[in-house]
């Protein structure tokens, strides 16, 4: 329990358009629910495994958010973020935020 206990420190303390807001927490026994912004499309990694291409200049512009929102976390808040493309959270209103 302790890691998830670290994980929701850093989303409380992450304050960036380039992270997705966290609003709180629900605890259950062993069962943690996550209260975070709607994300409409999912992950990178889901909406690649849907259509199966990204076109290269809709994924460079991913790319150069995704490295802005990791240049915050370790700068600002020194956390190394190892969990991608699964983490990297997608909308339809083409904002591209880190989980």
């Amino acid at each position: 329990m302790k890691p998830v206990i670290m994980e929701l420190n850093v989303l409380k303390r992450a304050h960036s358009p380039l992270v997705v807001t966290f609003y709180g927490a629900l605890y259950n026994r062993s069962l943690v629910m996550l209260c975070i912004e709607h994300m409409d499309c999912g992950s990178l990694e889901n909406v690649y495994r849907q259509i199966f291409s990204v076109p290269e200049p809709i994924l460079a512009a991913i790319s150069f958010l995704i490295l802005k929102g990791l240049c915050y976390l370790y700068k600002d808040l020194r956390i190394m973020h190892r969990g991608m493309p699964s983490s990297v959270l997608i909308c339809q209103m083409s904002s591209h935020r880190i989980f």
